[in-house]
């Protein structure tokens, strides 16, 4: 989990050659968060260490810092998505020409689980399967629509899977309206 303090921040993980989620979590959802802060660990180890999940942070720190609502509520609205739609995780493949997914938990904590540990293995799986080569261009939207198409497979009923057509590449064009990355 890496803690982010600003929308333009999410920015520099596009250039990584990892899969970037976004967790969207606000703090009247306190049982998701404490999940979110205690599993991550275990679930990134799953993923072969490909998958980057972002958190917005009032202090910016990765696990334990506090959680930004107002953040997390500037990030929905860039997506399309609203407070309704968290507890949820937006895999952004950072290409605006592409839909976004969404990954909404409203289940318990063991539906979570299943969920997230059976999408970091499909992580792992996908990325092992390209190579340093392939890692550029449209490498990561091909990655999660495969792992969008496992998950689908695995006929997962405890998350909701959906697009929106938003993509933080969109972001390029509005940088002023947030503060730059230290």
């Amino acid at each position: 989990m890496l803690g982010i303090t600003a929308i333009s921040h999410i920015m520099h993980y596009g250039t990584q050659k990892k899969i970037v989620g976004i967790s969207l979590v606000l703090g009247t959802e306190p049982d998701a968060m404490k999940w979110f802060n205690s599993s991550w660990e275990v679930i990134h180890k799953k993923s072969g260490e490909y998958w980057d999940l972002l958190v917005p942070r009032k202090d910016g720190s990765g696990i334990l810092g506090q959680f930004d609502d107002e953040l997390t509520m500037d990030i929905l609205s860039l997506y399309g998505l609203s407070e309704e739609d968290t507890p949820c995780i937006v895999l952004d493949n950072f290409d605006d020409t592409r839909n976004q997914y969404v990954i909404s938990f409203d289940g318990t904590d063991k539906e979570r689980k299943s969920t997230l540990i059976k999408l970091a293995k499909s992580i792992k799986k996908h990325v092992d399967n390209t190579t340093d080569s392939e890692r550029g261009g449209l490498w990561r939207a091909k990655v999660i629509d495969l792992v969008h198409n496992d998950m689908v497979k695995s006929s997962l009923t405890e998350v909701v899977w959906r697009s929106t057509p938003k993509a933080l590449s969109l972001l390029a064009k509005s940088f002023a309206k947030w503060p730059a990355p230290h």
